[in-house]
């Protein structure tokens, strides 16, 4: 479900900030924009959950997509 443009290759990535990451973890990048984010105050060491919009029916709905994501950096 994540673009492929947001999965990021460790080789990609120039700092130790993933030296760390286990062979069967994965980086994803995600851009956040000022009105993303509950005040654009996540950091590192907290853990987010994202949500998913979709259209059913006609209606807009929003559901959990995934839980408890460990936030590794942020960059600007």
């Amino acid at each position: 479900m994540f673009y492929k443009s947001a999965v990021v290759e460790l080789k990609t990535m120039p700092d130790s900030t993933w030296a760390d990451i286990q062979n069967d973890k994965t980086i994803i990048y995600l851009e956040i924009k000022d009105g993303s984010a509950y005040g654009n105050s996540i950091y590192p060491g907290d853990r987010i959950d994202l949500y998913i919009r979709s259209l059913h029916q006609g209606k807009i709905v929003y559901g959990k997509f995934v839980e408890s994501i460990k936030v590794l950096a942020v960059k600007c």
